[in-house]
C-alpha cells in the first residue's frame, strides 16, 4: 500500500493538497493507497515515533511550534530516502529543504499539474525501492516484517531475535547455519551493520554512539566489538551525514 502523510497547519491549503492527491490517484487505478492527514508537525512526528512508516510526505513549512524544515530533519532521523515534497508559500526555504534531500520543492498556490509530476516522481521511486518485506520463521510460525521496522537482531545460541520499533520481539529457532546465514537478506540492506559477533542493527534506530557501545532508540546498549568498531563508526558517521543531520 502506498502510504501517503500529508501535513498543513491550514485546513483550506490541506483540503486544496488532498483533493489534488485523490485527483491523482484517480488517474492511477492501480494503485492501492491510503493517505493520512495532519494539522500539526508534532502529531506527525508522535505517529512517526510510535513506528508508524509513510512511503511519501508532502509538509508545509510555515507551521506553529515545529516548521516544515524541522519535521523534515526529524523524518530523515528514522527515513533517511523516504521521499519528502514541501508545498509552502515561502520560496526563500528551499535550500534548506534541499539539504535535506527533499525530492521536490512546490509553491502555493497549488499548481496541479506539479505536484502531480512529483507524485509520479515518488511513485516511481516507491515501486523501484529496494526489498521492503522479509520472512522470519518463528517457533510455530511464519512472520512478515517491514525491513525498516525492524531495529536490531540479537544472535543467541540456537535463537535470533529481532527486536521491532514497536518493541515486539520475534524470535526465530535456528537449527543451523551461522548468524550471518541466518540474516539473509538484511546482510545487503545498507543501513543494517553487524556491531558484534551477536547483534546486527538498523542505523536508522541509534540514538546515540559511544566508544563501545551503542544506544537504540528504545535505550538498548548494544555492544561494538574491537574487530567492529572502526567499521560502525565510519558507516555511522556516513549515514547521518547522508541524512542530514551534520550542518
Amino acid at each position: 500500500m502506498f502510504s501517503i502523510a500529508v501535513c498543513d497547519d491550514d485546513g483550506l491549503d490541506l483540503s486544496l493538497i488532498l483533493q489534488c492527491v485523490e485527483s491523482w490517484i484517480k488517474q492511477h487505478k492501480d494503485i492501492d493507497w491510503k493517505i493520512t492527514q495532519f494539522l500539526q508537525a508534532d502529531d506527525l512526528i508522535d505517529t512517526i515515533n510510535k513506528g508508524k512508516h509513510f512511503d511519501l510526505y508532502l509538509l508545509d513549512i510555515m507551521m506553529p511550534e515545529t516548521n516544515g524544515i524541522e519535521l523534515g530533519r526529524a523524518i530523515r532521523k528514522k527515513y533517511y530516502d523516504t521521499p519528502i515534497i514541501y508545498i509552502t508559500s515561502y520560496p526563500e526555504f528551499a535550500l534548506d529543504a534541499y539539504g535535506i534531500h527533499a525530492l521536490r520543492y512546490i509553491t502555493k498556490p497549488i499548481n496541479s499539474k506539479e505536484l502531480w509530476s512529483a507524485l509520479d516522481f515518488a511513485y516511481i521511486f516507491y515501486c523501484n525501492r529496494p526489498i521492503s518485506t522479509i520472512l522470519i520463521k518463528g517457533i510455530d510460525s511464519i512472520t512478515s516484517v517491514i525491513i525498516d521496522d525492524i531495529m536490531y537482531i540479537e544472535n543467541n545460541v540456537r535463537n535470533t531475535v529481532y527486536t521491532l520499533n514497536n518493541n515486539k520481539q520475534i524470535i526465530s529457532v535456528r537449527r543451523n547455519g551461522s548468524f550471518e546465514e541466518a540474516l539473509g537478506p538484511l546482510l545487503k540492506v545498507p543501513y543494517f551493520i553487524q556491531t558484534h559477533k551477536s547483534f546486527f542493527i538498523n542505523l536508522k534506530y541509534v540514538s546515540a554512539l559511544h566508544s563501545n557501545t551503542i544506544t537504540m532508540d528504545d535505550n538498548k546498549k548494544i555492544p561494538i566489538s574491537r574487530k567492529h568498531l572502526s567499521t560502525v563508526r565510519a558507516k555511522y558517521l556516513n549515514f547521518i551525514t547522508k541524512r542530514g543531520q551534520l550542518v
